[in-house]
């Protein structure tokens, strides 16, 4: 087992499941832990970034939270290193014992609740997809290699169903729903991927050249991928991966030139192909990913009177708007405008502010140790690092979030090149992270010599940031 147990937090959009008062309490015994505190995050409903935060102290390793809850609950709990995922619903005790030094030692849950602990464990560290992708080379040696694949994510769905189905007796109809849901929705990604993992076509590109090597059944799978049950709306997980399959769909159709990536026209895209109850939810996430790139306000602020029409949305408009207008302040950190002062702590304890990097580019990058996307920036930027590795007009800043024992352990773990600080156990309530107006993580800057923005959102290919930082380097 990994030290990071699950990078993947299931989480729960905001449900009228109601319970009465009952006492909840989550507590445990983190072997071998040092800590003196952990982070429970209760997570309410993900696309409208609605948690929960809770501090809690930890004394020789024991812990012990009550929680107040009304309804079924995802949460994670963690010491900044290690992540544990768990389902709760009002009434449940859960204890969990987990060995923070030896990780291959399997966690262990008891108490009230404990079996949906360890059903959304086992089905996090399941990784049925990596799984899914081994069988390719099976999958192209058989007459009808779809088949092959289509089978195999229906026989890992129905064990999964029917481990559900025996522990439902264990939990609420609330919480047996929110898990039936993520099942779901995980397997209608896998199904959904697996097609292009044969021959790097998608659905309907199958459908038309492959047809010798379909049965009635693939072909029926292939024909429906685009059809959506609204009955799982309530799932983030459902609702994250109807819209990674939208997404996918119409980039590829913008990328062969049969559709246009204007805002209007693809909002009608996903409007026309989601059902009723997945309209709001879905349509959040693809506005919101409209919004980070800003290319057309006009096209964005149409788009959102169109979607969140009824009064019963306003939660969802709200928070698209605030998005929104969070958006066009970073974009109004203007080239040639001066960037905002800091006062921060370094790898040596030293502080540390804007003006000790006089003279040279400062590419700066806001960062945490569980974040996957910080992580997969570090690797997409190192040629550019490399090529400027002796230029000492030229820095590399990343400011984690982190307390100071993860952020140090995580430097020498990950081992990431370049000048560290951090946010000084403020995390994100650091004077730092409203001053760039950090809202996602990473979030990149670009200033040059004289301590002003060259670029408020760097690219993210290396040999694109190199220009730039070539550009901010011969800049007066």
């Amino acid at each position: 087992m990994k030290k990071q147990i699950s990078f993947l937090f299931f989480s729960a959009l905001h449900c009228s499941f109601s319970f009465g008062q009952y006492s909840t309490t989550l507590s445990g015994h983190l072997v071998n832990s040092t800590k003196d505190t952990i982070k429970c995050v209760l997570l309410y409903n993900s696309v409208l970034k609605e948690t929960k935060t809770i501090k809690i102290p930890v004394i020789k390793g024991i812990f012990k939270q009550p929680l107040e809850i009304n309804k079924s609950t995802y949460l994670y709990i963690t010491d900044g290193e290690n992540y544990i995922n768990g389902l709760i619903e009002p009434g449940d005790n859960i204890f969990i014992k987990f060995d923070t030094a030896n990780t291959a030692i399997p966690l262990s849950f008891e108490g009230k609740g404990k079996e949906k602990f360890q059903f959304l464990n086992l089905f996090l560290q399941a990784k049925i997809y990596r799984k899914l992708k081994a069988q390719v080379s099976t999958a192209k040696n058989s007459r009808f290699p779809f088949d092959h694949m289509f089978t195999y994510i229906d026989s890992a769905e129905k064990k999964f169903l029917k481990n559900l189905d025996v522990l439902k007796k264990f939990m609420s109809k609330e919480s047996y729903s929110l898990l039936l849901g993520d099942i779901k929705g995980s397997f209608l990604g896998d199904r959904n991927r697996s097609v292009g993992l044969i021959y790097h076509e998608s659905g309907e590109e199958t459908l038309k050249n492959r047809q010798k090597e379909l049965t009635p059944v693939s072909k029926s799978i292939l024909e429906n991928l685009m059809k959506f049950n609204s009955d799982f709306y309530y799932s983030q997980t459902y609702v994250k991966e109807v819209y990674n399959i939208l997404f996918s769909n119409y980039d590829y159709l913008v990328a062969i030139n049969k559709a246009s990536d204007n805002t209007l026209v693809k909002y009608k895209y996903f409007d026309h192909l989601l059902p009723k109850n997945l309209k709001i939810p879905v349509l959040t996430l693809f506005l919101e990913s409209e919004i980070e790139k800003l290319n057309n306000r006009e096209d964005i602020e149409t788009t959102i009177q169109k979607i969140y029409r009824l009064p019963k949305n306003i939660a969802y408009k709200n928070y698209i708007v605030k998005k929104y207008k969070d958006a066009i302040d970073i974009a109004n950190f203007k080239k040639g405008m001066q960037a905002p002062d800091f006062n921060i702590e370094n790898m040596n304890g030293d502080k540390v502010t804007l003006a000790s990097f006089k003279g040279k580019v400062i590419y700066v990058d806001f960062w945490y140790a569980a974040c996957g996307p910080c992580h997969a920036l570090f690797e997409a930027v190192k040629p550019a690092k490399k090529y400027f590795s002796a230029d000492s007009n030229v820095v590399f800043l990343y400011i984690s979030i982190d307390q100071h024992d993860v952020w140090k352990k995580s430097l020498i773990k990950y081992d990431i090149k370049g000048y560290h600080a951090f946010t000084e156990n403020k995390e994100r309530d650091h004077p730092i992270i409203s001053a760039y107006k950090v809202g996602g993580y990473p979030t990149t800057y670009l200033i040059d010599k004289n301590g002003k923005i060259f670029n408020a959102n760097p690219p993210n290919i290396s040999n694109q940031l190199q220009k730039q930082i070539e550009e901010a380097l011969k800049a007066e």
